[in-house]
């Protein structure tokens, strides 16, 4: 009977818990006391028909709440009070309204939506090349209003999406010129506009001509090949051999040849020169590149240490033990003797090449002396007991000019030419005991510190260290004028023998700040050519541009052509040629080959060695203040003249070249040359 009464208690609990879980779970989630109620139902507009599943938002201060219609079309949010932004939005054009909802209070807001109307259209195409057809990736296409823009893939292909209507379109790509087309698109539709961009006109040039091998010794190479990069588009390309051995030379484009040299043979150290020149029809540019060859069974004649040549081209002096002593050359010996009236003791060692300059001073405790010896660079001698007279070190000096324009002897203009050496000809130095200035005389000035002589700091070529340097020679024709023969420091100032070019140059910039030139100064009647006068002897071009350089006043690449082209060659009627005169006979009468200068009172007069064209004085006075923007053109005063060994002479021959030397005779042996 207990045990009946116990499973009838057990199961009377069990019927409890399973009705009060059920009570549980039926019961709806409790509305928060403090919020209110938005209710609503979404319809298509004009109609009754409910949209199922579209999704309201709510968005106020008080949060976000969100619901979605039923199947009756009909929400239901119980959004804290506040204002509310509240959207439906489900495949339709969206609606939004402003509510404010109160708690405890059941706001209605209902939605009729309007079916979305397409107002887009699709503009599409592709970006390629014009001139090959390639697609071009990563070009910009823009519309001209609306901020639409887009960039083309790999495939050269855009697209993108705008409100119909009418655009200009512009396709752009770099190194292409930019077009522009119009186009209009529908909505709902898609238009296509397809672009070819001509490529951007690449000015002609040659930016680098190479050869491999760039040197070598005789028989160790069979072929050389030339290789050059060229911008623009070249339609006619010529590859030519300047100078050096001829060998076979075989063109295979615009940008490569090659040069057998498998049976070169060569008896002493020789260069080949190449050039290649480029044109497009209107205009042509050149570059050359030299290649080194070396003799691979050379033997020095006639022998080690052995002097060649007599004449004495260099003098210094300098004090020794309390005594004056001299350095001179002979020929490629340099030999050092105490100065007195009786013959004393001469001490000689042989230097690389001949002496064209000699330079003594002191640096490190050192006494020194630098000769120029032409190619061969700078030659170091200790002279700090002349008795045991020592090379220390040759440097090289090299040089770079770039950009050249000269005209040839055929009449043709070449531009763009490159000429470099690193064995330039030095013909001068001097020295303000800081700095070393020498005078190339195929280049300029370079100006270099003594701690990079004395320290044998070299460039990457293995020639001295340059600090700075200024190009002084001008083309005209194929030679050029203007090459530094000497140097003088004096005042803070730095005075060059430039040959047909005159003198003066600021020390620290190398700015030339001052010239006398006795070829341009048209008031000289007394001179080897005469009244004649380089302005009015000059032709012109079509605006009256004399064919003359604007700053040494010297006839240019333009007079040389056309007293070639025109004069010499084509419907000259004896018009006057003073570029080929100069070249001729000119050149050895009007160069300036050495400068002095002395103060006479109150007057600077600096003496010219011209040549034969004497000894020439003007007058620099206030030639301190010289600067670039302050230029000193010196007056002249006067000369007296040189007797030449051999003057012009007239042979009466018919000389069949373009430019003979009728008459030139020994004009270059003679004169006055310091």
């Amino acid at each position: 009977m207990r045990k009946m009464f116990v499973l009838r208690w057990l199961a009377l609990i069990c019927c409890l818990s399973l009705l009060a879980a059920s009570a549980f779970a039926a019961k709806p989630a409790p509305v928060p006391t403090d919020s209110g109620t938005l209710t609503g139902k979404v319809t298509i507009a004009g109609t009754r028909t409910a949209i199922v599943g579209t999704p309201i938002t709510a968005v106020g201060s008080a949060g976000t709440y969100t619901a979605v219609t039923n199947s009756k079309g009909s929400y239901t949010l119980t959004p804290l009070p506040g204002g509310y932004t509240v959207t439906a939005a489900a495949g339709y054009a969206s609606q939004s309204f402003s509510v404010t909802i109160k708690a405890g209070t059941t706001t209605v807001q209902n939605f009729a939506l309007s079916t979305a109307v397409v107002t887009t259209g699709v503009l599409t195409g592709t970006v390629a090349s014009a001139a090959t057809g390639t697609a071009l990736a990563g070009a910009a296409v823009a519309a001209d209003h609306g901020g639409y823009s887009a960039v083309t893939g790999s495939d050269g292909k855009y697209s993108m999406t705008v409100a119909a209507g009418g655009y200009a379109l512009t396709a752009s790509a770099a190194g292409f010129v930019a077009a522009t087309k119009t186009a209009s698109v529908v909505a709902d539709g898609t238009t296509t506009t397809n672009f070819a961009l001509a490529p951007v006109a690449v000015a002609l040039a040659i930016g680098s001509l190479t050869a491999t091998p760039d040197a070598f010794v005789e028989a160790s190479a069979a072929a050389i090949t030339l290789s050059a990069v060229v911008a623009g588009a070249p339609s006619e390309f010529a590859w030519t051999q300047l100078s050096g051995p001829k060998v076979p030379l075989t063109a295979l484009s615009a940008t490569s040849a090659t040069a057998d040299v498998s049976a070169l043979q060569v008896a002493a150290e020789a260069e080949l020169v190449f050039q290649l020149t480029i044109g497009d029809g209107t205009a042509a540019v050149s570059k050359t590149v030299t290649v080194a060859v070396q003799p691979a069974d050379m033997v020095q004649y006639p022998a080690a240490n052995v002097q060649i040549g007599g004449s004495s081209t260099a003098v210094a002096r300098f004090q020794y033990a309390g005594a004056e002593w001299c350095l001179f050359n002979l020929g490629t010996a340099l030999r050092a003797t105490p100065v007195g009236l009786s013959k004393g003791a001469a001490y000689e060692l042989t230097l690389p090449a001949f002496a064209n300059d000699i330079e003594i001073l002191t640096y490190g405790g050192g006494l020194y002396a630098l000769v120029a010896t032409g190619e061969a660079g700078i030659t170091v001698v200790d002279i700090a007991n002349p008795a045991a007279m020592s090379i220390v070190n040759v440097l090289p000096v090299n040089f770079l000019m770039e950009n050249v324009t000269f005209t040839e002897t055929g009449g043709s203009i070449l531009y763009g030419n490159t000429f470099a050496s690193t064995s330039s000809p030095i013909a001068s130095l001097v020295s303000d005991g800081v700095d070393l200035y020498i005078a190339n005389h195929e280049f300029g000035i370079h100006k270099t510190a003594l701690a990079n002589v004395f320290g044998n700091v070299r460039e990457a070529d293995g020639t001295l260290m340059i600090d700075s340097e200024i190009r002084t020679v001008q083309y005209a024709g194929e030679h050029g004028w203007g090459g530094p023969v000497d140097l003088l420091l004096y005042g803070g100032k730095l005075f060059a023998g430039l040959g047909a070019q005159g003198m003066g140059f600021d020390p620290a910039s190398l700015a030339q700040v001052g010239r006398y030139n006795l070829y341009t100064d048209e008031a000289r009647t007394e001179d080897y050519f005469g009244a004649m006068a380089v302005t009015q002897a000059a032709a012109a071009d079509a605006a009256g541009d004399l064919f003359v350089d604007d700053f040494t006043g010297m006839p240019d690449y333009r007079q040389v052509n056309y007293e070639i082209t025109v004069v010499m060659k084509g419907t000259g009627t004896g018009e006057p040629t003073p570029w080929a005169d100069m070249e001729r006979n000119g050149k050895w009468y009007y160069e300036a080959l050495g400068v002095d200068i002395a103060q006479q009172g109150a007057r600077t007069i600096a003496y010219i060695a011209y040549a034969l064209g004497g000894v020439v004085a003007v007058d620099i006075t206030g030639f301190e203040g010289a600067a670039a923007d302050n230029f000193l053109t010196a007056p002249y005063l006067g000369f007296f003249p040189a007797v030449p060994s051999n003057g012009p002479y007239e042979t009466l021959s018919d000389p069949s070249s373009l430019l003979p030397y009728e008459g030139a005779g020994m004009l270059k042996e003679a004169g006055v040359t310091s």
